[in-house]
């Protein structure tokens, strides 16, 4: 629980001040804290940059990846699956109301439930170690597409093969494949 408590004092302490804030916006002169929000705002280009970098070093192909790159956001906590119920009601315990937004970013729905758009307005949104891997394999791995004959998903460079040996008019059946579906329609003409 100590370490709990002290994560959430971090983000507390630590709050972006530019979180809803439109990127490379004017700040207002007069305000007090426009050093900070300066300094905020260099950091915040800095990391889409690397955002950028990391993106291109994955080879992640520029349909995958968000329109606005990198999102300004609160604080992702990565956790267990058995904490996330924990995480949640500790911040509620130890904070005022109202002073952190909480979303859990879980479940099989949750790309739909929480949408990119909903998770940035949260101040903290929470998830587990598993749906991370889960999301970037999905990420870095190649686009399936849908086979026009029988709707299955392949990847883009199997797609042809599949067309050209297994399905449709077209099929081209190897030696093997003819032999076994001879061997099927006789396991099945005689029973």
């Amino acid at each position: 629980m100590g370490k709990t408590i002290q994560t959430i004092a971090t983000i507390l302490d630590n709050r972006p001040i530019l979180q809803h804030a439109t990127p490379n916006a004017k700040h207002p002169p007069a305000c007090t804290d426009l050093p900070q929000r300066q300094t905020e705002e260099i950091l915040w280009n800095e990391s889409k940059q690397s955002w950028t970098n990391e993106m291109d070093v994955l080879k992640v192909v520029e349909k995958l990846r968000s329109n606005d790159g990198g999102a300004r956001a609160g604080t992702l906590v990565i956790c267990p699956v058995i904490a996330l119920t924990q995480w949640k009601t500790e911040i509620e315990k130890f904070t005022e109301c109202g002073t952190l937004t909480v979303g859990t970013y879980h479940g099989p729905e949750r790309e739909r439930e929480m949408p990119r758009e909903m998770m940035k307005k949260y101040d903290v949104v929470l998830t587990t170690y598993q749906v991370l891997e889960s999301d970037f394999r999905k990420m870095i791995s190649p686009n399936r597409v849908e086979c026009p004959n029988c709707g299955g998903k392949f990847k883009i460079d199997k797609l042809p093969i599949h067309l050209k040996y297994f399905c449709g008019d077209a099929a081209q059946r190897t030696e093997a494949q003819s032999r076994q579906v001879r061997n099927s329609d006789r396991d099945g003409g005689g029973g």
